[in-house]
């Protein structure tokens, strides 16, 4: 997974905020033509190109990656 500083971002956010505190906070973003999307998991910053030049395309891959997370984190979890 790609990691970066914010303060590299260019372009339009459409961000959106689950919690008052930021810790959810998620984001896709255009750089260039390019989709990128950031969000905090577990206290981790992630941040990854989606390689997409659709914005919902890019918020499924948000997704998927949030998902993937999840699960394993459930997985190292039951071990």
């Amino acid at each position: 997974m790609g990691r970066g500083a914010q303060g590299e971002t260019e372009g339009a956010k459409d961000g959106e905020t689950q919690d008052g505190k930021g810790e959810n906070r998620m984001s896709v973003y255009k750089r260039g033509k390019t989709y990128w999307f950031t969000f905090t998991y577990r206290g981790r910053h992630i941040q990854e190109s989606t390689h997409q030049g659709n914005r919902d395309v890019a918020r499924n891959k948000q997704a998927e990656c949030r998902t993937r997370l999840i699960k394993e984190g459930e997985e190292r979890e039951r071990q």
